[in-house]
C-alpha cells in the first residue's frame, strides 16, 4: 500500500504542470529542451534554453558596402549551391551576376537565417540595415506608410502582429522584410521601401556613426559590416564608448582581414573579429555573451555541468549520457551583478531510436482521417508513422510535429496560429522538438510557401492557367507562370537556412532526410478530368514547377548534411488520373466552422497507398545513407585578424567518396549538370569549377517585389445548412444558394472582391465586402441562377494586404441540380432573397461527426490543459499522501 501511494505521488510530480521559473528582478531562465514531461531518447543529452536579460532586446545593424568597387569580380557562386545562375546569384537583379555586392547580400541572408533560428528571436532580436558608400543611410523596413528602422529577423508581413511572432491572418509570405530590402541594394542606392542614395565612394566613418545613433535598445548591440575593405581606417571611439561591437566581413577577391587592414582594425577596436568570407551562404551570426556570469545545469543531483551562452542569453549544456526512467534537471544562472535565477524540469528517458517528423500537410497526413490532432490534422496513417529502419520489421516510433499548412518559418521562427471552434491556438515551433537525442529527422517543407495546392485549385477552373493574369505589378499583369517561377526562387533561398537550423539542433551523426514532392497529375496525352478538364500542357507545366522546386532541395541539402529522398520516380504512373493513383484528387468539402483554419481540404495529397510508398522511399534512403557526410560549420576563415576564427573543415578523400555516393540519388531535369555543394566543397579548388548556366532575362524589381508581397490565404467556404444543424448536401451547392465564406490576411477596412471562376461559370464578381479591423473578410455570396452543374467552379477571394501586395485565396465548389439538395437548401432558408442569420453558437460549434467526441479539445499547444492538469496533479498528490499516511498508521498499530 505504501509503495502504491508513493508511486501515485511520483506520477503526480510528472503529470503536474511545470514548476514556475524562479526569476530574479530583471532576469529569468527558461528551459527550452527537453520540455517538461517530455520523453527523450536515452543517450547523450544537451540541455538548451534561454536567459532573459531584464527584457532588453538585442539589436544588429547590417552595414553593407554599396560603393562602386562592389561591382568587381562577377561570376562568384554567392548562393552556395554549386552553380552560378542569374536566378540565384544575381541577388539584386542588376544583371551583374555574382559580383561582390551580390555576395554581400547573400551574407545578409545567411546571417539573418541564423538569427531567425534563435529560440524566441521574434521577441528578443531586431535587425536594421544601412547602405553606405561615401555617405550612409538607414533603410526603411516598413512596406506600409510608416517608417521602420528595425524589425524582427523573420518578419515578412506588413503588420505588427507578424513581428510579435504570430501568423497574422495566416496569409503566407515568403521573404523576411530585412532580406527583401537587402535585395534592393544596388550601386550607391537602397531601392526599397523608401529609395535612398548612399554615394559611390567608400568610407567607413559614416556607417559607424549612423548605426551608433540608430540603436533603440539598452541591450547588446552589434554592427555587422560587410565590405571589400577598400577605405581608410575610421575613428571608432564613439562606438567603443557606446559599448557597440563591430564585426567585419571581408567580401570579394581583393578583401582582406590581414593585420593592419581597415576591417581588422575596426573589429579589434571593439573586441570583435574580422571574418574573411569564402562562402557567404554559410555565414553564422553567433554573438558573444553579455550580462551573464555563468550558467550551470545539474542533472539528477550530479555536479553541475557548465553551459555555453551567446550574447542574447541562449545557452547549451551537454549533461552526459542519460538512461531510461525519470530525470530531473536544475538550471542556475548567475548574472554579472550577482543576482541569480533558477528553473527545474522533469523528463523521461527511453531506449531505442528517437525519430522526429517535421513538415507540412504531406508529413502530417492531411486527408488520411481520422485525425489524432484536430488542429494540425496529424494522422496515424501518415508516412512518418510507417518508416522502417534498416533490419527493422516494425515501423519505428515517431514524434510527429508536422502541421498541415506549415511553412519554412514555422519550423524555427514564427508560430502558426490555428483556430478550432472559435478558439485560436498557437502551434509550437517545430524545431523545439529537436535535441541531441534525436537519431532521425524527416521533413517536407516548401510546398505551402510556394502555394502549390492553391495553384492546382486555380488551374482546375481555368484554361491555360499558366498564361493568364494572376497579379498586377507596376501597372502590368503578371502571368501565373512568371509569378510561380519567382515565388519558387524566393522560397528555395529559404531552404538552406532551414536545413542549417535543423542541423544545428541535433548531433553531427543524426540522420536528416528531406522528402521531395511528387507530380500530382498524370503527364501524357490522355485526358485528365479532375472536376474539369486539365489540359496536357497545363499538367506538364505544373510538373515542371514542382521539378524546379524539388531540384532546389537536391542542390541545397547536401551542404548541411541533409539527405534527400526523391519520390518522383516511384510515384510516376500513380498520379491523379492514372489508373492506379496514390494521390487524392480535388476535394470540395465545405466547412461547418467558419472560424476554423481550413488548409487545402486535402486536395492532391497522398492517400493511404501514397503514404505507404512515401515511407518506402524514405526508408530506402535511410538505409542507403553514406557512412559520413562532410560537415561544415562556418563559411569563413581568419586572415590574421583580431582573433583566430574557426576555419572551414577540408574533408579528405573519404569525405569526397561519401559525397560522391550521395550524388547517386536519382535526379531529373537541369540538376543533372550540377555539382552538389557537398562534393564541390570536398574538392574545393580542384576539378569542379562552378558551371554557369544559360542566363535568363533578369526579373524586374517591381515583379520580384510584387511576388514577395503576395499572400496566399485559405478560404473557408461554409455549409450553412449543417451549421444550423439541418440536413445538407455537404460539398454540393445549388443555384441561387447563399454560401457563407471567410478569409484573412487583408488590409484592415479594405475592399475584398469575391469572384466565381471557371470556363462554364463565365468569370464574374459575386460580391465585394469590407475587411474588418483585423483584416478578416467574412460574409455571404449568392450563387448565380446559371451556376454550372455537374462540374467544378472556383471561388476566388482577392484584396490588398499590409505589405502593399495582394492577398489571394482559392476554393472550389461543385454545382448540382439534384432535387433533394434543392429541398435541403430551401428548408434551411438559403434560397430566400436574403441569407439567414447564423448565431455565434452555430458558427463556432459544428454538428458532431464520427471523428469528434463531445467536449473534445485540440491537442497541440492548447493552454486549456493547464488548469485541469493542475487539479489532477493536486488531487493525485493528496491521494498519494493519504494512502501513505494510512499505511504508516496501520504499521504503528
Amino acid at each position: 500500500m505504501r509503495r502504491f501511494g508513493a508511486a501515485v505521488a511520483a506520477c503526480a510530480l510528472v503529470l503536474s504542470p511545470a514548476a514556475p521559473v524562479a526569476a530574479a528582478a530583471g532576469g529569468a531562465v527558461t528551459i527550452g529542451y527537453p520540455a517538461d514531461g517530455q520523453t527523450v531518447g536515452a543517450g547523450p543529452l544537451t540541455v538548451t534554453g534561454s536567459v532573459a536579460l531584464g527584457g532588453a532586446q538585442a539589436q544588429v545593424v547590417y552595414a553593407v558596402d554599396v560603393s562602386g568597387s562592389t561591382a568587381s569580380a562577377p561570376g562568384e557562386d554567392c548562393s552556395g549551391d554549386g552553380v552560378v545562375t542569374a536566378e540565384l546569384d544575381d541577388f539584386n537583379q542588376d544583371e551583374s551576376v555574382g559580383d561582390t555586392l551580390d555576395c554581400e547580400i547573400s551574407g545578409v541572408v545567411s546571417l539573418t537565417a541564423a538569427l531567425r533560428a534563435v529560440p524566441g528571436a521574434q521577441n528578443r532580436i531586431t535587425v536594421g540595415l544601412i547602405g553606405f558608400g561615401d555617405d550612409a543611410v538607414m533603410a526603411d523596413l516598413d512596406p506600409g506608410t510608416a517608417t521602420t528602422a528595425f524589425t524582427a529577423p523573420g518578419a515578412s508581413g506588413g503588420d505588427s502582429s507578424e513581428d510579435s511572432g504570430g501568423d497574422a491572418g495566416r496569409g503566407r509570405g515568403v521573404v523576411p522584410r530585412i532580406t527583401a530590402v537587402a535585395g534592393s541594394l544596388t550601386r550607391g542606392t537602397i531601392g526599397r521601401e523608401t529609395p535612398q542614395y548612399a554615394g559611390s565612394g567608400t568610407g567607413f566613418q559614416r556607417p559607424l556613426d549612423v548605426a551608433a545613433t540608430a540603436f533603440t535598445t539598452t541591450g547588446p548591440r552589434w554592427i555587422f559590416l560587410l565590405s571589400d575593405g577598400l577605405a581608410p581606417v575610421p575613428d571608432t571611439s564613439a562606438v567603443v564608448a557606446a559599448g557597440v561591437r563591430v564585426r567585419t566581413f571581408a567580401v570579394g577577391t581583393a578583401a582582406t582581414c590581414a593585420k593592419g587592414s581597415a576591417l581588422a582594425v575596426i573589429a579589434a577596436a571593439t573586441g570583435e573579429v574580422c571574418v574573411r568570407v569564402e562562402d557567404p551562404s554559410r555565414l553564422r551570426s553567433g554573438i558573444g555573451p553579455a550580462g551573464i556570469r555563468e550558467v550551470t545545469v545539474e542533472r539528477d543531483g550530479r555536479p553541475p555541468f557548465p553551459a555555453t551562452v551567446d550574447g542574447i542569453g541562449d545557452f547549451a549544456a551537454p549533461v552526459g549520457t542519460i538512461g531510461t526512467g525519470v530525470h530531473r534537471i536544475v538550471v542556475r544562472v548567475v548574472f554579472s551583478d550577482g543576482r541569480t535565477a533558477e528553473a527545474r524540469r522533469w523528463f523521461t528517458g527511453r531506449s531505442g531510436t528517437r525519430y522526429v517528423a517535421l513538415g507540412d500537410s504531406f508529413s502530417a497526413g492531411e486527408g488520411l482521417e481520422p485525425y489524432d490532432d484536430l488542429l494540425c490534422h496529424r494522422s496515424a496513417k501518415a508516412w512518418p508513422s510507417q518508416i522502417r529502419l534498416p533490419g527493422g520489421r516494425e515501423p519505428v516510433a515517431s514524434d510527429v510535429v508536422a502541421c498541415s499548412g506549415a511553412r519554412v518559418v514555422n519550423a524555427g521562427t514564427r508560430q502558426m496560429t490555428k483556430t478550432y471552434h472559435g478558439r485560436p491556438t498557437a502551434i509550437p515551433l517545430q524545431n523545439t522538438s529537436l535535441g541531441t537525442d534525436a537519431d532521425l529527422v524527416t521533413l517536407t517543407f516548401g510546398g505551402d510557401d510556394v502555394g502549390f495546392a492553391e495553384i492546382l485549385m486555380h488551374c482546375a477552373t481555368r484554361s491555360r492557367c499558366m498564361d493568364g493574369a494572376f497579379i498586377e505589378a507596376g501597372g502590368r499583369s503578371v502571368s501565373l507562370d512568371d509569378w510561380t517561377r519567382v515565388r519558387i526562387a524566393l522560397a528555395q533561398n529559404e531552404l538552406g537556412g532551414l536545413y542549417r537550423q535543423i542541423r544545428s539542433r541535433v548531433r553531427p551523426d543524426t540522420t536528416i532526410v528531406a522528402a521531395t514532392y511528387p507530380h500530382p497529375l498524370r503527364i501524357g496525352r490522355r485526358p485528365c478530368a479532375e472536376g474539369t478538364l486539365i489540359a496536357e500542357d497545363e499538367r506538364r507545366w505544373i510538373a515542371g514547377r514542382i521539378d524546379e522546386f524539388d531540384d532546389a532541395m537536391l542542390e541545397r541539402a547536401p551542404g548541411s548534411g541533409v539527405l534527400v529522398a526523391d519520390v518522383r520516380k516511384d510515384f510516376a504512373g500513380h498520379a491523379v488520373c492514372d489508373r492506379d493513383s496514390w494521390i487524392g484528387g480535388l476535394r470540395t468539402r465545405r466547412a461547418t466552422d467558419l472560424s476554423g483554419d481550413v488548409t487545402g481540404a486535402a486536395s492532391f495529397r497522398p492517400g493511404e497507398e501514397g503514404a505507404r510508398r512515401y515511407a518506402a522511399v524514405v526508408s530506402r534512403r535511410i538505409a542507403a545513407r553514406p557512412a559520413a557526410l562532410p560537415a561544415y560549420r562556418m563559411g569563413w576563415r581568419s586572415d590574421g585578424g583580431a582573433s583566430a576564427a574557426e576555419s572551414v573543415a577540408k574533408p579528405g578523400a573519404a569525405a569526397v567518396r561519401a559525397a560522391q555516393r550521395a550524388e547517386g540519388t536519382a535526379r531529373t531535369g537541369p540538376i543533372r549538370t550540377a555539382v552538389s555543394p557537398a562534393l564541390r566543397a570536398a574538392t574545393r579548388g580542384s576539378a569542379f569549377p562552378a558551371p554557369v548556366r544559360a542566363k535568363r532575362p533578369p526579373v524586374p524589381d517591381a515583379l520580384r517585389k510584387a511576388v514577395a508581397a503576395t499572400r496566399i490565404t485559405p478560404v473557408v467556404v461554409g455549409d450553412a445548412a449543417a451549421m444550423r444543424h439541418l440536413r445538407s448536401c455537404g460539398s454540393d451547392v445549388v443555384r441561387t444558394e447563399h454560401v457563407p465564406f471567410a478569409a484573412e490576411g487583408f488590409t484592415a477596412r479594405s475592399a475584398v472582391t469575391i469572384r466565381l471562376t471557371g470556363e462554364r461559370a463565365k468569370d464574374r464578381t459575386l460580391a465585394t465586402v469590407t475587411a474588418d479591423d483585423q483584416g478578416r473578410a467574412t460574409g455571404w455570396v449568392r450563387m448565380p441562377p446559371d451556376l454550372p452543374t455537374g462540374t467544378i467552379s472556383g471561388l476566388e477571394v482577392r484584396g490588398p494586404n499590409p505589405a502593399k501586395g495582394t492577398t489571394l485565396g482559392f476554393a472550389v465548389l461543385r454545382g448540382t441540380d439534384r432535387s433533394a439538395c434543392v429541398a435541403h437548401a430551401r428548408k434551411a432558408g438559403l434560397l430566400a432573397a436574403t441569407p439567414p442569420s447564423l448565431d455565434s453558437s452555430a458558427a463556432t460549434r459544428p454538428p458532431m461527426t464520427g471523428a469528434e467526441e463531445p467536449g473534445a479539445l485540440p491537442r497541440t499547444g492548447d493552454p486549456g490543459w493547464l488548469f485541469p492538469a493542475a487539479l489532477t496533479g493536486i488531487a493525485m498528490i493528496a491521494l498519494g499522501s493519504l494512502l501513505v499516511t494510512a499505511t504508516i498508521r496501520r504499521r504503528v498499530r
